[in-house]
């Protein structure tokens, strides 16, 4: 089995991207690769979306996710993000939707809430369970990748 968890974030207006790969049947003994993408800040917003897709279906050739997972943010209704902010974040996460919809049937965007649930939990739950097997950085990629896991299980 091989599944896939990506989470994105912004920095200084540019997109991070990171993702787990597992491939094995044995959650205790699984094969992880890891991915990473960092805009060039030098790029325009739309050459930096364009690069992002362009490297995440470079990762992804060769390699056959039966299931992904893409965290979607968790927006409080406390939180008052800029428009310009969600507006980024919305395009950079529905390219990687439709990056990973083009080649994994069984792709999902969820929230940590559904993160949690998907494995059986609280996004809490998720969040501690992969920080103990991935490292830090890849932390809310992890999560996502143990939910794409428990779906392909499904």
């Amino acid at each position: 089995m091989h599944v896939l968890g990506m989470a994105a974030k912004l920095e200084r207006h540019r997109p991070i991207v990171r993702a787990v790969l597992l491939s094995g049947e044995d959650l205790d003994d699984l094969d992880i690769t890891y991915f990473e993408h960092i805009a060039q800040r030098q790029l325009t917003w739309e050459q930096q979306l364009s690069d992002l897709v362009d490297a995440f279906v470079g990762f992804l050739t060769d390699r056959n996710p039966d299931a992904a997972v893409v965290r979607a943010p968790d927006w409080s209704p406390k939180q008052r993000p800029k428009l310009e902010t969600v507006q980024e974040r919305s395009m950079v996460d529905g390219a990687l939707v439709a990056a990973c919809r083009g080649k994994i049937r069984e792709t999902s965007y969820l929230t940590g809430q559904q993160i949690g649930a998907a494995c059986g939990g609280k996004k809490e739950d998720a969040i501690a369970e992969s920080a103990a097997r991935f490292e830090q950085r890849y932390v809310e990629a992890g999560a996502a990748a143990l939910a794409a896991r428990a779906q392909a299980d499904a």
